[in-house]
């Protein structure tokens, strides 16, 4: 944690070290907010039994995310096309990735300013609310409400799962120990398949929504019980320091959360975000929505203006007091080429990503269960490929290279897809292509969060993780809106001239619409032959737009710095953590 100058919280000591001080800080160098101070008051009073109850009830939870996972996707297609508008698959996408990308700093200042304990139960809140009403949606209205409560709570999950384990380990286990929550992938990949084909996407999608409302909050329950107990014992032994400003009226209250959780940047940044991208997924050739209508220019044009305002609110110090995103922590090169690297690399996942298994479904003609893991291999891989290269960060004490091993077989898997996107090529063929991808993507985002924590501050973990997935879920809300338009633009018009001369030449709407229509065809038809030509054409292009938007991130890649981290691996954490059992702080090598 930061150096306390003017006052030292009840279990510090003078010994507190500031990891990497030279680096520019978000928050305010000499007051350590009281989020900080109930998890450093946690972690000394639970002790070790009570870390492995915790660490126990935080891998059932990932199991049970992973599994959710593995399985929902397979019913958006099913969902979307339900209401007849299977194009707006990539719009769901985006108002997604904009809600993970926007969640993520306030749950983390919730966490810095409130408690680690209340992150986890708002965000346990919003998921099982998203869930309810996904199951009970009847329109496309709701059904994208739905889709903000649970992105809003997947991503609170996400963030919270990152910053617990930041909280409880040394710098030297924080990349084995950030790769748990992949560990069930391990597993739960070849589970998702079978459980979404035994649920029905088609008939059932409402049920397979609805279960995880129920699902979610019983499995986080010893987790959330392990926190209420170990605060319970903290408060015991007077740990927690003292409360300051009781005397806050309500209206001071709400105005200083405002400021902490900066909610004019995340109103900015959603609303920017939205304007700008979702117009890119709702125009096309069919519709009403044109790129020359006037909502379309417009929504883009006020998008842009309003990001801009965004740059302006965030650098001024008079208006935003407590900014989400500090640029000039931005400006430390590991920082933002960890963030950069992390925006491509989802950006490059979700192009292809979107229509991947509509593609499999409609031009290779897999059941439910083959499309299902043969889309999961990507998960497999990457979650593989991570545990071992987490081995290898803790046994060496570098991420760099292990990072830019990983670039160059990122971008060859999604090479290899280009030509293996036809109907005649293998199953071990698109397998393959999927397994280098999935190495390739292992190897990038652990190294470079590992990176980038590193070189914080214990009283910066928090938002600089969640800088980090922001940006990563504002590459993927950026990738969803590309291969939207792409999709929307080109998909029609394919559709239309392939199957001039065939029975379904009035069909194109709805095909385009629905692809279980697509799915009605028999294989080895005119109608389906035409229909797998026009969505491999269109998926070739968003094979090599993704192949080129891979390329920065070499360079980027290359710019953050080799970190030693046996050498920095301050004790920027107190009490029990996985790398210091003893409770003991180990002596600076950084004055």
């Amino acid at each position: 944690m930061p150096s306390e100058k003017d006052r030292v919280a009840p279990g510090a000591t003078n010994t507190d070290v500031e990891c990497n001080s030279q680096t520019p800080s978000i928050s305010n160098p000499t007051s350590t907010q009281a989020g900080v101070t109930k998890v450093e008051a946690l972690a000394q009073a639970w002790g070790k039994s009570g870390l492995i109850v915790a660490y126990v009830g935080l891998l059932l939870g990932a199991i049970v995310q992973s599994l959710e996972t593995m399985t929902t996707f397979v019913y958006t297609p099913a969902a979307t096309s339900a209401f007849a508008l299977h194009s707006l698959l990539s719009t769901v996408g985006v108002v997604s990735s904009v809600l993970y990308a926007t969640v993520k700093p306030p749950v983390a200042k919730i966490s810095d300013v409130f408690g680690r304990t209340e992150a986890l139960s708002i965000s346990l809140l919003l998921i099982v609310l998203g869930f309810i009403m996904k199951a009970a949606s009847n329109n496309v209205d709701t059904y994208a409400a739905s889709t903000v409560f649970s992105a809003a709570g997947s991503t609170g999950l996400i963030i919270f799962t990152q910053i617990f384990i930041a909280d409880t380990t040394s710098l030297l286990n924080r990349a084995l120990f950030s790769s748990l929550p992949d560990l069930p992938y391990l597993f739960t990949t070849w589970c998702g398949g079978p459980l979404a084909q035994a649920v029905g996407p088609q008939e059932n999608w409402r049920w397979g929504y609805g279960m995880w409302a129920i699902v979610y909050p019983v499995a986080y329950l010893p987790l959330l019980f392990s926190l209420i107990m170990a605060h319970r014992r903290a408060k015991q032994l007077n740990l927690h320091p003292p409360k300051e400003n009781s005397n806050r009226s309500w209206v001071q209250t709400i105005k200083e959360t405002a400021v902490e959780l900066d909610l004019m940047g995340l109103v900015l940044l959603t609303a920017g975000l939205i304007m700008l991208l979702v117009p890119l997924t709702l125009t096309g050739t069919v519709g009403t929505w044109q790129w020359k209508s006037a909502k379309t220019l417009c929504l883009i044009i006020f998008g842009v203006v309003v990001l801009v305002m965004l740059v302006g609110w965030e650098m001024t110090k008079r208006l935003c007091a407590k900014p989400m995103v500090s640029l000039r922590f931005m400006s430390d090169p590991t920082i933002g080429g960890a963030c950069a690297l992390g925006f491509f690399y989802f950006f490059v996942y979700y192009l292809p990503g979107a229509y991947f298994y509509t593609w499999l479904q409609v031009v290779r003609n897999y059941s439910v269960k083959e499309a299902g893991n043969i889309s999961n291999t990507f998960t497999f891989s990457s979650s593989t490929i991570s545990i071992i290269i987490s081995l290898a960060i803790k046994y060496t004490g570098h991420y760099k290279w292990w990072m830019m091993a990983g670039i160059p077989l990122y971008v060859l898997g999604y090479g290899l897809m280009i030509a293996f996107r036809t109907s005649t090529a293998t199953t071990a063929q698109i397998v393959i292509a999927q397994v280098f991808t999935g190495i390739g993507g292992g190897t990038i985002n652990v190294p470079a969060q590992v990176g980038l924590q590193a070189t914080c501050r214990h009283q910066d973990v928090a938002i600089g993780t969640a800088m980090f997935l922001t940006f990563t879920s504002v590459g993927g809300a950026f990738g969803n809106a590309v291969t939207g338009a792409i999709w929307a633009n080109l998909l029609p018009g394919y559709l239309e001239d392939k199957l001039a001369g065939t029975t379904a030449a009035n069909a194109t709407a709805l095909i385009y619409g629905n692809y279980f229509n697509a799915l009605s065809y028999a294989v080895g038809s005119p109608e389906r032959d035409a229909i797998n030509s026009a969505y491999s054409d269109v998926y070739r292009i968003q094979l090599i737009v993704a192949c080129c938007a891979a390329i920065p991130m070499i360079p980027l890649g290359l710019m953050m710095k080799n970190i030693n981290l046996r050498e920095e691996d301050l004790s920027n954490t107190k009490g029990t953590v996985i790398g210091n059992m003893s409770g003991e702080e180990k002596p600076s090598s950084i004055p």
